[in-house]
């Protein structure tokens, strides 16, 4: 092929390009492009026009007219929209003034790279005229600039016109990190905060909450300047945002799957302080055995000899597989620790596995589980062995990895306990100041209520029998469907 053709089928290929892309692009307007909310169905007209968002909007648009103006934190739900929101608000702030100059941070460099190329090609479609390949940082023919960056990356050159920090935590177990969460604060101070315009310069940091004193959380309460805060709760009076998005029972559903700790946070904007009580009153039931069940033992271990404070405990949980009650059938503790009675590599107990044998044989067809760590694993394979000799038959323990700590694994367990579906039968009086011995006279349901009911979470705290619970109505539940693991990155993947 010669020259010549060469460069007319180049010609023909450039000239079909700009006609698609001309299809792709609205006609531009000479007219102002109107509200950020009229904005958003009119660039995707595949979406609704967010009205549940219209505070946010609205901010926006305040930061448009009045530059330097705005410095708000707007707390709002996963799965809600803020995100494109976002995306919509920057092309738009471009469509009224291309000189601009947008800063959006996020988490990491390559997830800000990414919304910021989503608003690139809103951009375009816009009708927006633009220089520059690459989508974490273009501008305007006008002089105009669009920059991404991650929490904490370098940042260089001249100042911002206009801040947006998007999702600046990655997700809880960063966030539960205080290292690394008060990383993120000093980021913002001292990477962010410094790269305003001498002009004036809009901030807005908009994230869904995670922590009493996350990024949010810190600028809202600063003694001098603080940052307006603004709240949009997934569920109010009963009533759902967005209930086109996730209705209320839909909400109530995650609410009882995540456990109040995270949905107080994520989606109600409401963090909750670690070392608070977590669970209420017990639901105290005559117990009838249904028709359809299955049976568990959760156990929880001392296995450090410095802590001979510490119980092994073992509840034994039934799941009512047609109502979904979790039924407590017994508990049994025993004070010291397991790994400090062993000679050479027998495992000798007088105690708690006694009681563990007897346990086991009053409930045959149960389950045994228990949360362990990998490090922990050969551990289980000797307590399996001892069992195994005293029963007479092989015992298999159902080791399940931990997810987070004992304060995030309560979660789930809590919530079933707070709606009534954990029962226990009789009566149980758990006074205030009543001694351990007290309670032991009272029956095994006295403290088993009392460790439940004084539970926060906070390392010392007398929580056997409240972890041994948990992993069996994990372990019960996982084998249903929904284990914690599984809702902590349903968690991840929506935000």
């Amino acid at each position: 092929m010669g020259l010549a053709s060469r460069l007319s089928r180049h010609e023909r290929q450039r000239r079909v390009m700009r006609k698609i892309r001309e299809q792709r692009t609205l006609p531009r307007r000479e007219s102002d492009p109107g509200s950020l909310l009229e904005y958003i169905p009119r660039l995707s007209p595949q979406m609704r026009r967010p009205d549940h968002l219209a505070g946010l909007a609205a901010s926006f648009e305040r930061g448009l007219h009045a530059p330097g103006s705005v410095r708000d934190c707007w707390s709002v739900a996963v799965r809600f929209g803020k995100t494109t929101l976002v995306h919509h608000a920057v092309p738009w702030i471009l469509d009224h003034d291309p000189t601009r100059k947008i800063l959006y941070v996020s988490y990491a460099h390559g997830f800000a790279a990414k919304q910021t190329g989503r608003m690139k090609e809103l951009a375009q479609r816009a009708g927006i005229l633009l220089r520059g390949r690459r989508r974490d940082e273009w501008t305007t023919k006008a002089g105009g600039l669009v920059k991404a960056a991650g929490i904490g990356g370098q940042l260089t050159g001249e100042g911002f016109t206009d801040i947006i920090l998007d999702d600046p935590h990655k997700n809880r177990a960063e966030v539960e990190s205080r290292v690394i969460r008060e990383g993120v604060v000093e980021a913002f101070f001292n990477d962010v905060y410094t790269r305003r315009d001498p002009r004036g310069t809009n901030i807005w940091i908009v994230h869904a909450r995670w922590h009493v004193n996350d990024l949010m959380g810190v600028v809202t309460r600063m003694e001098s300047n603080p940052f307006a805060h603004n709240n949009l709760p997934a569920l109010e009076g009963g009533e759902s945002l967005a209930p086109w998005l996730f209705d209320a029972p839909q909400l109530r559903e995650l609410e009882a799957t995540l456990g109040p700790y995270v949905f107080s946070s994520l989606y109600q904007g409401r963090p909750r302080p670690r070392g608070g009580t977590l669970f209420v009153e017990p639901t105290l039931t005559a117990l009838t055995t249904p028709a359809n069940y299955r049976l568990a033992i959760g156990l929880d271990l001392a296995r450090s000899s410095s802590t001979r404070a510490d119980h092994n405990a073992a509840v034994v949980m039934r799941k009512d597989l047609d109502r979904g009650y979790h039924d407590i059938l017994e508990a049994v503790r025993a004070r010291g620790t397991v790994t400090d009675r062993m000679r050479g590599d027998e495992l000798v107990d007088e105690g708690f596995l006694r009681l563990l044998v007897r346990v086991v044989r009053t409930c045959p067809d149960a389950a045994l589980c228990m949360y362990a760590a990998e490090v922990e694993m050969g551990f289980v394979a000797l307590l399996e062995r001892e069992l195994s000799a005293a029963l007479g038959y092989d015992v298999v323990i159902h080791a399940m990895p931990i997810a987070g700590d004992k304060y995030m694994r309560a979660q789930p367990y809590a919530a079933s306990w707070n709606r009534g579906l954990v029962r226990i039968p009789g009566r149980a009086s758990v006074a205030d100041g009543q001694r351990e011995e007290d309670r032991q006279r009272d029956g095994w349901q006295s403290a088993l209520v009392g460790e439940h009911v004084d539970f926060t979470g906070v390392k010392g705290d007398e929580d056997d029998q409240v972890d041994a619970a948990v992993a069996a109505h994990d372990f019960l539940n996982q084998e249903q469907g929904t284990s914690l693991e599984e809702a902590m990155a349903a968690v991840r993947r929506v935000h």
